[in-house]
C-alpha cells in the first residue's frame, strides 16, 4: 500500500535509474550510427572533432527532450515512471490520491523541476526538511510521492543499469577512439 510519504534519497535514486534505462536506450543506437555521423561540408568533416561536439549537442538535446515526454506521459498514465516503480514510489494528487493529469505532469516536470533546481537544488532539498516530503515542484503543483517498504528491485535495476550502461559507453568511447586515431 502506497502511504508514506517518499524520502529525497529514494526518490533521488528512481530518478537515477531512468536516466541510466533512458541512457542505455539512447547509447545502442549511437554505437553503429556514430561513424557515419558528417555534419558541415566535406572540409568540416575532415575535423572528427568538431563533429563529436555537434553530435553532442543534438544528442544531449534529444536525450533531454526524451526524458521530459517519458517523464510527463509515464507520471500521468501510471503514477510513475519505470524507475519509481521499480523503487516503490508513486506519484499522486495531494488531495485526492489519484493520478494526476498530463497537463498538471508536464508542468511539474518541466516548470516544478527548473524552479526546485534554481537556487543550487533546493526546492530538491527541501524533501528532507518538509514534514511531508514535498518538494517546491509537489507544492506547485499539488502533487506527493507516496511509497511502500520494499526497494529491493529499485537497489538491483539500478545495479543492472550501472553495469549496461558502463559496458555501452566503454564501447562507445571505443569506437571514438578508433574514428579519431
Amino acid at each position: 500500500m502506497f502511504d508514506k510519504p517518499a524520502g529525497l534519497t529514494r526518490r533521488f535514486f528512481a530518478t537515477l535509474t531512468d536516466y541510466f534505462i533512458i541512457g542505455i536506450i539512447f547509447l545502442l543506437p549511437s554505437l553503429s550510427l556514430l561513424p557515419f555521423l558528417k555534419v558541415g561540408n566535406t572540409t568540416e568533416a575532415n575535423y572528427p572533432l568538431v563533429n563529436m561536439f555537434f553530435y553532442l549537442i543534438i544528442a544531449g538535446l534529444l536525450y533531454n527532450t526524451v526524458v521530459g515526454l517519458y517523464q510527463i506521459y509515464f507520471t500521468s498514465r501510471y503514477a510513475g515512471t519505470l524507475g519509481k516503480y521499480l523503487w516503490g514510489l508513486k506519484v499522486v494528487d495531494a488531495d485526492t490520491k489519484k493520478n494526476i493529469d498530463i497537463k498538471t505532469a508536464f508542468y511539474r516536470v518541466f516548470v516544478g523541476h527548473t524552479v526546485s533546481i534554481v537556487f543550487f537544488g533546493l526546492g530538491f532539498w527541501s524533501i528532507v526538511k518538509d514534514p511531508e516530503k514535498r518538494g517546491f515542484h509537489d507544492k506547485l503543483f499539488s502533487t506527493r510521492v507516496l511509497t511502500h517498504s520494499g526497494i529491493l528491485w529499485g537497489v538491483l535495476s539500478l545495479i543492472a543499469a550501472v553495469v549496461a550502461l558502463a559496458a555501452i559507453t566503454i564501447a562507445l568511447i571505443s569506437k571514438i577512439l578508433l574514428i579519431l586515431g
